[in-house]
């Protein structure tokens, strides 16, 4: 599944699987998928948040980021944070430092994963 077996983050994620139905589930694959992502690109705990909730963070990182669904799925820990206060406002951000030539490129992790100190 991609998860230390031996970690709380693992535990809590095989809990939270565990009292999901299989048809909700499904709907969470699906969703993945329509971003052309296959179900071995789909980290477990990105299966935490809601259908919407996928759908509107791959909308903005893929379409108006112009992220790839693939690297966007590979750093799960961004369907944790919250669209609206945190992942809208660093991309822009971002975006603006790229177009200006301010910044030649910039890690995602660090956009979206960087304390709220650490961001420039």
């Amino acid at each position: 599944m991609g998860l230390d077996g031996w970690t709380n983050k693992f535990l809590e994620t095989a809990v939270a699987l565990k009292a999901m139905s299989t048809s909700t589930l499904e709907k969470k694959f699906d969703a993945f998928r329509r971003w052309g992502l296959s179900d071995q690109e789909i980290h477990p705990s990105c299966m935490l948040v809601s259908v919407d909730n996928i759908m509107d963070m791959m909308d903005f990182l893929v379409n108006k980021v112009g992220y790839s669904s693939t690297l966007v799925a590979k750093q799960s820990s961004i369907f944790a944070r919250s669209l609206e206060k945190r992942i809208v406002p660093r991309a822009l951000f971002v975006r603006e430092l790229l177009s200006r030539g301010l910044a030649d490129s910039v890690r995602f992790s660090m956009v979206f994963d960087s304390s709220e100190k650490d961001f420039p």
